[in-house]
């Protein structure tokens, strides 16, 4: 078993919203591990877990919303 979030963490995902203005600054190594881990950890409904998560960085941002977003809708 993983060892438990630190409360800060906790907390911040407790407090989590929608967001959609984002500033383009990249999120820090740490802090990716410990977001993914706790999206990992999360409960799946009926114990399921088909949860499938893609990092993107760099270039493949771009490429990734080329295939699969129409450009009239970015």
């Amino acid at each position: 078993m993983p060892d438990p979030l630190p409360d800060s963490v906790l907390e911040v995902l407790g407090r989590r919203r929608m967001c959609r203005d984002f500033t383009g600054e990249p999120v820090g190594e740490a802090s990716l591990e410990v977001i993914l881990d706790a999206a990992l950890g999360a409960p799946a409904a009926g114990n399921t877990h088909g949860l499938h998560l893609v990092v993107l960085r760099g270039a493949s941002t771009s490429r990734y919303w080329d295939v699969t977003l129409p450009a009239s809708q970015r």
